[in-house]
């Protein structure tokens, strides 16, 4: 009978609530491994339940989220967005160039261009993981209510024992609640996990993208060229005339490119 009510619940719960199940019985797997050994355990050993709680916790949002921005409301939000976080970029992406060249950024037009494209997944990431956040914080703030309401429900029904109807309807409130704060929990560990996945993901893109060789590499390729004919500068160099009649020479080694400021020779 047990089997076949929890077969008919399977059969009949949505595709994120599966995926909570299965993290549910991956992590009653997991308890009696993480109370024999301690600490002393390897940290894949959660990964399974970690990927179900993500996954479910996708499969509820991300629908949600693409409706919500197919939306006339949701496109005017993301329009206006995007007009903010562009010039955000291009002044961080400006300060970026000139600590990675010690040049100023003004003259390196293509490589303050190329990083301002590269920010924009960085910044709509950011408000992505503040987004997550704030959805954790309500759905803690929603499991705290739905479990004050059970016990008020349970504490109302002890009281009005001599009313069977009210007394039925306040156990079935009682479950129908318990539900969903087993949902709603599930929900808010799901968004965390998906924030601390976004953050990751966000870490190894700036740490790849944002490095210093790398930005000095990417000024070599877009910013500097050889002039064979421009009077006044080293002939077969790559270099970059600034203001004020100075020129900047770039040296290649590998990846790793050095630069050197002279002034222009009239």
């Amino acid at each position: 009978m047990l089997i076949k009510n929890i077969k008919n619940r399977w059969l009949t719960s949505t595709a994120s609530a599966k995926c909570f199940f299965l993290a549910n019985c991956s992590l009653v797997i997991l308890l009696p491994v993480l109370l024999a050994t301690g600490a002393n355990f390897p940290v894949w050993i959660g990964g399974p339940t970690l990927v179900f709680l993500l996954v479910g916790f996708a499969i509820w949002a991300v629908p949600r989220s693409i409706a919500i921005g197919r939306s006339r409301t949701g496109v005017a939000v993301l329009l206006s967005l995007q007009a903010v976080m562009i010039p955000l970029c291009l002044a961080e992406a400006r300060n970026i160039v000139a600590d990675a060249l010690h040049l100023p950024p003004q003259s390196f037009d293509v490589t303050v261009a190329l990083l301002t494209v590269l920010l924009i997944p960085v910044a709509w990431s950011a408000l992505i993981i503040l987004l997550i956040v704030i959805a954790s914080l309500v759905l803690v703030l929603a499991a705290m209510l739905i479990v004050f309401a059970i016990s008020f429900f349970r504490l109302s029904s002890i009281f009005v024992l001599p009313l069977a109807t009210l007394s039925d309807r306040l156990r079935v409130w009682c479950v129908a609640l318990h539900s969903y704060q087993t949902t709603t929990v599930a929900h808010m560990m799901g968004a965390l996990v998906a924030a601390l996945v976004v953050c990751g993901l966000l870490a190894g893109y700036g740490a790849l993208v944002f490095d210093r060789a790398t930005i000095r590499f990417a000024a070599y390729i877009l910013d500097f060229s050889v002039a064979k004919d421009y009077p006044g500068i080293r002939h077969g160099e790559p270099m970059r005339l600034l203001e004020n009649g100075v020129v900047v020479y770039a040296k290649r080694d590998g990846i790793e490119i050095t630069f050197e400021v002279d002034y222009f020779v009239k």
